[in-house]
């Protein structure tokens, strides 16, 4: 090819190496065709160059979904989240309307409650049935659902009345997904465009996540606004009272100290510092499950010794509606009375509930993190090292991986109780049936241990592989493979409530990971069934002394001294291994397979390892 024919291609690859697209892109290509470049090849730059786009795309809605999350915990009036949702669902697809139902199952309907870019009232006025149209289908929280041209589809139960709605507005493809807090549905999210359209998985995936955030955001505001009217309320009452007093001033003091600290962001450690202040008495919440979530340690474990709790420990429920959250704990004095408990508790109950949502949210996109993190062909662009940047790590770390394993329960308090452990320049998330924790510390394999030994104080029981070091973010889907594989490994073996990398188990406890383990019994039955038998008979230690042996090359003499016994005892010990296994055990075809048994019944705890 000559300088001339292959200037435009070496144009055609630069405008790919500059992601460039639309009209500039589609002339380089011309030319390249023009000047003789072959077929294939710039059927190969188009291929690439549409991956490119489609990357592109992908990173700029999932910068747009964490923006959207981001600024929909933020706010807390329900009529400005509801606002938001429909805004950014549209702007995320680049549709021509998106609405949001609410549930009223009183009636056994849905109703579109905001709306964005609908034009016509009658349409935005849409009551429907629970299990009609694509509005009520997806309101009954089953499962996606989308159709492509509404009026054509004649998988779809209607209603005269909705579907002169649907014409009127000029609607054809519609999708929709549930809205769900805590297992229940509240709701629909829809997007509709005015032509038809299938919904790519892509667009249903986008529009779940976005509906994820926009349940626990509304949910989150919803409880706050009712829960802060019906307190301001109550200060009202008390500020207008002519009731006078230490306990009067106490509850109008407790009441505004605790509106301003919720209003500007406080959390429950600030919350309850001024209930110390106010009501002059010690503090402390315990959770659901009698666990200290906060406050003072000596006035928790004082009501667990119900005991010496009598009289000492005034205890109230923490309620949201009719679920008891929580528990109240105090010391008596003069202002600790039963109105003020009970509005400090209900002060506590919009804390908490605020602070569960956040978790979820938090959870939600370390979720979607590490999922990325872990997946195939990762690519470091500018929008993942941003969103490692919210969790203090860059991509450039070294991070171990931890797969814990909790067996067949307690992964969910596990996962609460790991992230208060790892607070800072971690990721931890439940990822496929386990929990994945992903952090920069060096010591992770003794850490993780100190982790365990905590956990089991708690009554949880797990079984943690800790991966060697990842160099950076790329080759941390080949560190969780290696801890995934060590985990597989640890439950061939039989054990749990252990810590294990790769250097504790060795290339033939990772093997037993990928190995079955019925075919890893037969190993050590073959090799050592009669030792093993006979040391379980008559206490002796036969296989040990054997892995001794193995581990120093067969030398007697080296042998008896690590063992610390006479080498003719040692002979006689080599004798009656010789009478059990035969003395071909020594040749080296029988010395592999040997060796392979000794590790194997070393990490099950048969045999001591020589080390």
């Amino acid at each position: 090819m000559t300088h001339s024919e292959m200037q435009p291609l070496a144009h055609l690859l630069q405008m790919l190496a500059r992601s460039a697209t639309g009209t500039a892109f589609q002339r380089a290509v011309e030319q390249a065709e023009a000047a003789g470049t072959h077929a294939d090849l710039i059927d190969s730059i188009r291929q690439v160059s549409i991956q490119q786009q489609i990357a592109t795309r992908r990173e700029s809605l999932r910068r747009l979904l964490y923006d959207t999350a981001t600024e929909m915990t933020a706010i807390r009036d329900v009529e400005s989240i509801l606002k938001a949702i429909v805004r950014r669902t549209r702007s995320l697809l680049a549709s021509d309307m998106a609405y949001l139902s609410l549930n009223d199952h009183v009636q056994g309907e849905t109703f579109i409650r905001m709306a964005d870019g609908v034009v016509t009232q009658a349409y935005r006025s849409i009551r429907m049935p629970l299990g009609t149209g694509v509005l009520g289908r997806v309101a009954t929280g089953s499962a996606p659902v989308q159709t492509v041209d509404y009026l054509s589809d004649t998988s779809i139960s209607r209603i005269p009345d909705i579907d002169t709605a649907v014409a009127a507005e000029g609607v054809k493809s519609i999708m929709g997904v549930p809205l769900v807090v805590s297992g229940r549905v509240i709701g629909a999210l829809l997007v509709a465009n005015r032509y038809e359209h299938m919904f790519s998985p892509e667009d249903v995936s986008l529009v779940e996540s976005m509906g994820s955030h926009a349940a626990v955001a509304l949910q989150n505001a919803r409880i706050f606004s009712e829960l802060t009217d019906e307190l301001s309320a109550a200060r009202a009452e008390l500020i207008e009272s002519r009731a006078t007093g230490a306990q009067q001033e106490a509850a109008v003091a407790l009441t505004t100290r605790c509106l301003t600290d919720l209003a500007d962001g406080g959390e429950l450690p600030d919350l309850l510092r001024t209930l110390n202040e106010v009501l002059g008495a010690e503090i402390a919440v315990a959770d659901h499950r009698e666990h200290l979530l906060a406050g003072s340690d000596d006035l928790f474990r004082l009501w667990r010794s119900s005991t010496s709790a009598e009289g000492a420990v005034t205890a109230r429920p923490i309620m949201v509606r009719d679920e008891q959250i929580g528990t109240l704990l105090t010391t008596a004095g003069p202002t600790v009375t039963d109105p003020v408990l009970d509005r400090a508790a209900a002060f506590i109950a919009i804390s908490i509930t605020h602070e569960h949502s956040l978790t979820n949210a938090q959870l939600h996109h370390e979720s979607e993190l590490i999922d990325d993190l872990l997946g195939k062909d990762l690519r470091v662009t500018a929008e993942i090292e941003q969103r490692l940047e919210r969790h203090d790590l860059r991509p450039d770390q070294q991070m171990s991986v931890l797969v814990v394993d909790f067996g067949a329960g307690g992964r969910l308090r596990g996962l609460f109780e790991l992230r208060r452990m790892y607070v800072s320049q971690a990721l931890v998330s439940a990822h496929a049936d386990h929990v994945c924790v992903i952090t920069t510390q060096p010591d992770a394999r003794d850490r993780a241990e100190t982790m365990r030994q905590r956990l089991l104080e708690l009554g949880l029981h797990t079984t943690v592989g800790v991966s060697e070091p990842a160099t950076d973010v790329t080759r941390l889907r080949q560190a969780h493979h290696e801890a995934h594989l060590i985990v597989d490994a640890l439950h061939r073996l039989g054990r749990q409530d252990v810590v294990a990398d790769r250097a504790g188990l060795g290339g033939v406890g990772l093997l037993l990971g990928v190995t079955d383990a019925e075919l890893s019994d037969e190993i050590v039955q073959r090799a050592l069934g009669p030792v093993l038998e006979y040391d379980s008979s008559r206490g002796t230690a036969l296989v040990s002394t054997l892995a001794v042996f193995v581990d120093e090359n067969l030398a007697s003499a080296e042998t008896a001294r690590r063992l610390g016994v006479h080498p003719n005892t040692l002979r006689q010990r080599l004798n009656r291994v010789d009478a059990l296994l035969g003395s071909s055990w020594r040749t080296p075809g029988c010395l592999t397979e040997l060796y392979l048994a000794l590790r194997i019944a070393q990490l099950r705890g048969l045999a001591e390892s020589p080390h």
